[in-house]
């Protein structure tokens, strides 16, 4: 009968695979005496026991996160890994057994199931005799595979109970009470006479019958592991397919646009080396004819010049009008080889043209990830709940395509929450969360407090803040002033004219992150700048294409990057990515008779809110452009923004007042005497607060509770 190590007293010991490493953690050496944590990772004792001593009072396992104390009495007193210790054993194939109590290594006599050790005589005979070790065939002198393999062989013992008065009573009772087993006079006559008892047999086949069910239910699931993680497998193998094949792609792409580049090169340099080279030819001709001009002048007038140093008169008179005849032909000829311009001649038609799009080169070709995850591993989860009194309330995950996500949910009610976020089922950093959850006040923006001014900007348009608290304000003089939150100037960016950088009619301003987005209205276009000023790029021009526009005056970005354009001339909003690729138009004109889109905001959830100056209601459509609703009664609605709260401030252009609805569509307040109100935003940092750009009096106010 092969010995069963689950019938070993006082374990708890995992049946961990046959092959697996014999080779302890801690000391990176072979187990000794391997005890289990309550994780169910084994170490040798005394390394346990140092680790107790070094960290105490927890000691981390360094096979996993379980972190806790080990019992008063050492790590003696955890579960001996049985199992491990039958591997070492076998392991020592041509090795003798010794004793594991004394330091003499006598050869083991006997092993005591109950210690789970194994002993020379000396030890066996101060053995308690209760624990009723058995005798080693052959007196332990065989090799310790023989040995371990004949205690294997051998059948489980009865084992009897501890007490030295109860020494030859089997334990055949098991005390609920105290969960002990117990024998029959401990149970009438003992300590547990007075508890609940149960038949020891009855109790271990239910158990036995627990373990069996807990067993399967693990077998099961490791073959759904095995199922997952063959996916996984093929999942990776798949993405590794797919990068080396695009990789491969992609450096065809621009090896062959590299042999173009230089084909290309190389045609442009014989190009200009065939011009240069006519050129050259006839060059070389007016060159050589001026050499000869200067060189007869040259000849005649040394002649001339030693026929006035040296001839008498009657010499002179006698050369007659032959030197002077011959000087002035040369003067004719030199004068109009110099009136030609061979600079100028050569030069003029000639002219080489690379028109190079760095910026094309720059962002050629694209990676695209639109999941945080590849396809194939379905089984990647992320969940997120907020549990009050029992209540649950699920929450959504949202990628910002950033490295970063947005987790967003409605608790039930107010109160102490626990929030948890868990991906793959397994927490996220400090998860779960406490949280104490207050319903914020409902605000009353019938009792504003007087406005305060923050600057003074001559004929304001538009203006923007970002969540440091600067306040960017577009001028019909066509630059941006730029304010820091107390209304001390910074800087002014850009100028008049239709280059990068300069523009005609800023009517709207978005600020996302440190970039800085300027609707350019009569230039039809939408620049992307610093928000220090700098130019980092444009898109759109005149026309009614997709991304194209005709007087662009609402915008704004998302969370994600997205940008969308109230498109006014064209009765559209059109989205575009973080990239500046179009996306989507949505065309406003059959919605409650809209016309002239001009103002546009977004909520927290991302949805579009458009005020039309042709229409009397504000327009709500999805992110995704579907028409949610409308609300409102108004007079030429121009400007509007939407704070956290769902709150949506709107100028009136007929009453010059602001009007302010709830997040249900309700008016709650109307803002009046005001002087040509042009634009309006929501502080980032303090959501009730609002700023105002008041045109007619040439001043941006700020309005908060």
């Amino acid at each position: 009968m092969t010995r069963n190590f689950a019938h070993a007293p006082g374990t708890r010991a995992v049946m961990e695979t046959a092959q697996q490493e014999l080779t302890c953690q801690l000391c990176s050496e072979q187990y000794a005496d391997p005890r289990i944590l309550p994780c169910l990772h084994s170490f040798c004792r005394q390394c346990l026991d140092k680790e107790a001593r070094d960290t105490a009072p927890m000691v981390a396992c360094p096979a996993c996160a379980w972190c806790g104390p080990i019992p008063a009495g050492g790590a003696g007193c955890l579960p001996r890994n049985l199992h491990l210790v039958y591997e070492v054993r076998m392991s020592q194939a041509a090795s003798q057994i010794t004793c594991e109590r004394c330091a003499f290594s006598e050869p083991a006599a006997v092993f005591c199931f109950k210690c789970s050790e194994f002993l020379c005589g000396a030890c066996a005979e101060q053995h308690p005799p209760v624990h009723k070790p058995v005798p080693l065939g052959g007196g332990g002198r065989g090799c310790a595979r023989q040995i371990v393999a004949a205690v294997l062989a051998m059948p489980p013992l009865e084992h009897c109970c501890a007490l030295s008065n109860h020494a030859d009573r089997v334990l055949e009772l098991f005390c609920e009470a105290c969960d002990a087993m117990i024998c029959r006079e401990c149970a009438t006559a003992g300590d547990h006479r007075d508890h609940r008892h149960a038949n020891l047999a009855d109790v271990a086949r239910a158990r036995r019958r627990d373990m069996r069910r807990a067993l399967e239910q693990a077998q099961e699931m490791v073959a759904v592991l095995g199922g997952a993680l063959d996916r996984a497998d093929s999942a990776a193998r798949t993405l590794e397919d797919f990068k080396a094949c695009n990789a491969a792609q992609i450096s065809n792409a621009f090896e062959e646009l590299h042999e173009k580049v230089e084909a290309r090169k190389r045609s442009l340099l014989a190009d200009l080396d065939a011009a240069t080279s006519r050129r050259a030819s006839a060059l070389d001709y007016r060159r050589t004819r001026i050499r000869e001009a200067q060189r007869d002048l040259y000849r005649y007038c040394e002649v001339v010049f030693r026929a006035l140093q040296t001839h008498s008169d009657q010499e002179v008179v006698a050369m007659e009008n032959a030197p002077l005849a011959a000087l002035s032909d040369t003067l004719r000829a030199s004068k109009n080889v110099a009136s030609i311009d061979p600079g100028r001649s050569q030069a003029e038609g000639l002219s080489v043209l690379l028109e190079t799009d760095r910026l094309a080169l720059d962002s050629l070709g694209r990676v695209k990830d639109t999941s945080p995850y590849p396809p194939a591993c379905t089984w990647a989860s992320t969940t997120v709940a907020m549990v009050h009194d029992r209540l649950v309330a699920s929450g959504n995950v949202e990628d910002r395509g950033d490295g970063t996500y947005t987790v967003t949910l409605v608790p039930h009610r107010d109160g102490a929450h626990v929030l948890s976020v868990l991906i793959d089922g397994q927490h996220v950093m400090n998860s779960p969360f406490e949280l104490d959850v207050q319903k914020p006040p409902k605000p009353d923006y019938c009792a504003l407090n007087p406005p305060q001014e923050v600057a003074s900007v001559k004929s304001p348009l538009c203006l923007a803040v970002s969540r440091s608290g600067d306040v960017f304000v577009g001028t019909k003089s066509n630059s941006i002033h730029v304010f820091d939150r107390k209304g001390g100037f910074k800087r002014a960016i850009g100028s008049s004219g239709e280059g990068d950088g300069q523009f005609n009619g800023p009517s709207d301003l978005a600020i996302s992150g440190d970039l800085l987005y300027v609707a350019d209205c009569l230039n039809h276009r939408v620049q992307m700048l610093t928000t220090g000023g700098e130019f980092l790029q444009k898109f759109g021009e005149l026309g009614t294409g997709s991304g194209q526009f005709n007087a662009p005056c609402g915008l704004a970005v998302d969370a994600r990057g997205r940008i969308y354009v109230c498109d006014s001339g064209n009765d559209r909003v059109q989205v575009f990515g973080d990239d500046r690729t179009w996306l989507m138009s949505v065309d406003v004109r059959g919605q409650a008779m809209q016309h002239s889109p001009r103002g546009l905001a977004l909520d927290t959830q991302g949805n579009m809110y458009v005020a039309a100056h042709g229409s009397a209601c504000i327009m709500v459509f999805t992110r995704g452009g579907k028409f949610l609703k409308n609300y409102g009664n108004l007079k030429r609605p121009g400007r509007i923004a939407v704070n956290s709260g769902g709150y949506s401030f709107v100028i009136e252009g007929g009453s010059d007042s602001i009007v302010v609805f709830d997040p249900q569509g309700r008016r709650v307040y109307t803002l009046k005497g005001l002087n040509s109100p042009s634009g309006i935003a929501v502080d980032p940092a303090a959501s009730p607060s609002f700023y105002v750009a008041n045109k007619g009096s040439n001043t941006v106010l700020k309005y908060s509770l």
